[in-house]
């Protein structure tokens, strides 16, 4: 059998992590592109 590299649940711990932390560049970008009004529209209708 082959050995398992990493856990499932490091696995998602990971992609938590680097999905969290991606979300602050793109909340810059938004912000430069949309503006604050316009970004804080997208995220409320998003829910």
């Amino acid at each position: 059998m082959f050995p398992r590299i990493a856990s499932p649940r490091l696995l998602a711990l990971a992609g938590t992590v680097v999905l969290w932390a991606s979300a602050f560049p793109a909340i810059r970008v938004g912000i430069e592109g949309l503006g604050v009004a316009g970004l804080s529209f997208l995220r409320l209708s998003s829910t």
